[in-house]
């Protein structure tokens, strides 16, 4: 059994579809649209985000293929917590350019090691996602550091 924040983040394995003669049939891949990521809103964007640079610094640098380290899982377990907690939540700004550090010191310096491997990478595996990452560093962070909390 794999600990809890392992279960969490690895995909879940399914049979394959059954025909009614026992047969087993490949279910038909759905056509990826990918302009989903403009639409969402921010915070959930950014989740995705942080995610996929997690996932993606993890397969290279701790040889995990579908299901992140422990490290790496209780790494995204904090990157989520900490953007629910986010004061700026819809305008929040990309984390680089934000007046209020919330990370931990040793949690922003191990975020800070996946976004350098992962950010330039995520270009060619995740175009629209990179882009419209590079359009949010390009807005002003809020000036007001006293925010209302949901």
């Amino acid at each position: 059994s794999l600990p809890q924040a392992e279960q969490s983040s690895c995909a879940s394995t399914q049979a394959p579809h059954t025909s009614p003669s026992g047969l087993a049939m490949q279910k038909k891949k759905q056509p990826v649209r990918r302009l989903h990521v403009f639409r969402a809103n921010r915070l959930a964007k950014e989740r995705k985000t942080i995610q996929i640079m997690i996932r993606m610094f993890c397969r290279q640098h701790h040889g995990s293929s579908s299901c992140l380290c422990t490290v790496c899982a209780q790494l995204l377990e904090y990157a989520k917590a900490r953007l629910e907690k986010c004061p700026y939540q819809e305008k929040k700004p990309v984390c680089a350019q934000c007046p209020i550090h919330c990370y931990k010191p040793e949690m922003r310096a191990q975020i800070a090691c996946v976004m350098r491997y992962s950010g330039p990478r995520l270009i060619r595996t995740h175009p629209l996602l990179a882009i419209r990452h590079i359009l949010d560093r390009a807005k002003k962070p809020p000036k007001n550091r006293r925010v209302n909390r949901p």
